[in-house]
């Protein structure tokens, strides 16, 4: 924000938050829900539009875990406050059900959305992407921008989240977390994409976690 313009849009981002029904109040995985509801409370606050989730919301993918998560999120932003989610499972998320038909159901009860495996919403004219962890890995966005990509071509920017990193790109090409690289090339000619990613646990205060090359990591 330059001066006092107000930005065009405002968006929470966490990742790998890992709650387990009952767990522990610290950053490790199996907390509770402590730090998330701060982090809700602090994006609230700051009057955002939406709030992205990349993945591994439920420690051991647990209904009861998402369900930990869920209440939380309704309490802070009920249903018509206007703030979208934005979220993608992660592999933990994955682990509680193994069939996308176990995901769908679990996730549509949970989060009163309906589940598409990559899913496209816009917020404020701005559009967001992003791809739940299943079996079949991280390919479908590049068909997608094959049927779509006029879409979101240009020099305004666009959104997508997964839960591993797209290859060799955060925290470069030894960085455990890392997709097959379908994503690098589906975006290959799209220099306005961000991609969101969580996975590897790499903090987000080093500066390697930023990567900008062909698109922004």
């Amino acid at each position: 924000v330059f001066g006092k313009r107000e930005p065009n849009l405002r968006f929470g981002v966490v990742s790998d938050i890992h709650v387990g029904a009952g767990g522990r109040r610290d950053h490790g995985s199996s907390g509770d829900t402590y730090y998330f509801r701060k982090a809700m409370e602090y994006y609230k606050a700051q009057k955002v539009d939406a709030v992205m989730i990349a993945g591994d919301i439920a420690d051991g993918g647990k209904e009861a875990e998402l369900r930990e998560v869920a209440k939380v999120w309704f309490e802070v932003f009920p249903d018509d406050c206007g703030v979208e989610k934005l979220f993608v499972a992660g592999n933990h998320d994955w682990w509680g059900t193994g069939t996308v038909a176990k995901q769908k159901a679990l996730w549509e009860k949970v989060w009163r959305e309906p589940y598409e495996s990559l899913w496209h919403k816009t917020v404020k004219g701005y559009h967001f992407l992003g791809k739940h962890w299943e079996e079949t890995g991280f390919g479908e966005l590049y068909f997608w921008l094959r049927k779509n990509g006029s879409l979101v071509r240009g020099e305004k920017p666009f959104f997508y989240v997964q839960h591993p990193h797209p290859m060799n790109t955060c925290n470069g090409e030894h960085a455990w977390g890392r997709d097959g690289g379908l994503v690098n090339s589906a975006l290959y000619n799209y220099p306005n994409a961000v991609v969101f990613s969580g996975h590897s646990h790499y903090s987000q205060l080093d500066e390697r976690s930023i990567w900008q090359g062909e698109f922004t990591s």
